[in-house]
Formats: C-alpha cells, sequence, structure tokens
C-alpha cells in the first residue's frame, strides 16, 4: 500500500487526477482493500478509477469493464446481487464490443454473471453462461486448461442446486 500511496502522491502531483496512470493507482488501491476484506473503501477507490476512466476514455473502454468487474464482485461479497449483475452485464457488453464474442478475457466476465445469476437461483439462465465461459476458454487454452476445473465446478453446483444431481 504504500508504495502504491507514493506512486498515486507521484501521478497526481504530475499529471493531475484524470490521467491514465493515476486511474491505475486508485484502481490498485481498491485492488488492496478488497484483499483486505475492506470492502467499502475498495468501492471508493474502484468508483473513483471508474469515474476517472470514463472521462478519460469512453464508456465502452476496456479500463472501464475491468472497473466494472471488480465492483461486480465486490457487490457479489456483499450480496448484493442486483448491483453486482448490473456491473457485470455492463462490462461483458462493454467487452462484446471492443473486444469480440468470444475473446478470453469474456470467459472470466460470464463466469462472474453465472454465479451472481446462480445465487439469484435462476439456474437456467446461470448454466448458459457458465457454458460459454467453457466455449470460449476451450477455445483459446484447449479443454485441459486448468480454469475450466472452476467453470466445470460451478456447473455442477449449479445443477445440485436446482435439484438435478446426476448432471451435477
Amino acid at each position: 500500500l504504500t508504495h502504491i500511496e507514493k506512486a498515486l502522491e507521484l501521478n497526481l502531483n504530475a499529471y493531475g487526477k484524470y490521467h491514465p496512470g493515476t486511474a491505475m493507482n486508485y484502481f490498485n488501491k481498491g485492488n488492496i482493500f478488497y484483499e483486505k476484506g475492506q470492502y467499502e473503501i475498495a468501492l471508493e477507490f474502484y468508483n473513483t478509477a471508474l469515474d476517472i476512466n470514463k472521462k478519460l476514455f469512453t464508456e465502452k473502454h476496456r479500463s472501464v469493464a475491468d472497473v466494472l468487474n471488480q465492483l461486480g464482485i465486490i457487490y457479489n461479497k456483499k450480496e448484493d446481487y442486483d448491483r453486482a449483475l448490473i456491473c457485470h452485464k455492463d462490462a461483458y457488453d462493454i467487452q462484446i464490443d471492443i473486444l469480440g464474442e468470444d475473446h478470453p478475457d469474456l470467459a472470466i466476465t460470464c463466469n462472474n454473471i453465472g454465479n451472481i445469476l446462480k445465487y439469484q437461483k435462476k439456474y437456467e439462465t446461470s448454466l448458459k453462461y457458465y457454458q460459454k465461459a467453457v466455449d470460449i476458454k476451450s477455445k483459446y487454452f484447449g479443454t485441459n486448461h486448468p480454469d475450466l476445473a472452476a467453470y466445470y465446478n460451478n456447473i455442477g453446483i449449479n445443477y445440485y442446486n436446482h435439484g438435478n444431481y446426476n448432471s451435477a
């Protein structure tokens, strides 16, 4: 944290608030507070990074999608599933627009959306996002990539929660 705060101070002094380096410093501070379980503080830093990125770039920029995904993860931890879903779906829309329908980064976002929908007991829709994550990851990295284990596990848990034990 000490070094990121120093970097933020230097960037603010040299470039001001609205600079990509400054946005990244706020994002990284958010990551630290997220890892420490201090979600409210992390939200403040992520929202600052989001504001900066939207002003520097456009609403449809990869940096905006990255911050939205992190916000969604925090809202998920706070069990605010509606807000989490909004953040992840906004990130998803941005990623599709700028990266395409099957970019590897989209697999992570699909998995995140699947998780939220699972918590909301929307099992069928959740399965579609989990399967899309599997399809994308498999296409780029093969069918034995270790990330697939987590995705398949999520599918199994989803089937289990839905009472479909054989498919689980």
